[in-house]
């Protein structure tokens, strides 16, 4: 009884952090918004791509960022842990990507700014999985049990 105890105080000291943390980085990013015309500028000459085209990949994005800056609130107010799991792991694959198209780019600058969120993301979902915070589904066999 006493360790369930411990580990429910570990998880519910984790887990409002975690979605604190992840709530006010997608307002963050979804802030970038108020300056459309530096952003749209900087990614058109980054990608060499048409306005339209940007313009787009910016919409989809943001829209992502948005539904997991929710998924966080979602997560806090639920106390759900899937919930957080999911947020989680869909930043650090958004900054994943970010990172795979600096570096394809050669922008130095981008690379390090999401490389480094990256690899944050990606402690952070290490951490709550390994402390229990966060419990992933198990995978089963082909029998039905777990593996």
């Amino acid at each position: 009884m006493v360790a369930a105890v411990r580990k429910g105080a570990v998880e519910g000291r984790l887990r409002a952090p975690a979605c604190a943390f992840l709530t006010l980085y997608g307002l963050a990013k979804l802030a970038e918004l108020l300056d459309w015309s530096r952003l749209h500028h900087d990614v058109v000459a980054m990608l060499g791509a048409g306005s339209g085209t940007v313009t787009g990949l910016l919409l989809a994005g943001k829209s992502a960022e948005l539904a997991l800056t929710v998924l966080a609130v979602l997560a806090l107010v639920r106390a759900d842990d899937t919930l957080l799991a999911a947020a989680v792991a869909g930043w650090t694959a958004d900054l994943a990507v970010l990172t795979v198209v600096a570096a394809v780019c050669g922008d130095l600058g981008r690379l390090l700014e999401h490389g480094l969120a990256f690899l944050v993301l990606a402690a952070l979902l290490t951490v709550l999985c390994r402390s229990g915070a966060v419990r992933l589904p198990r995978r089963t066999g082909a029998s039905g049990q777990a593996a």
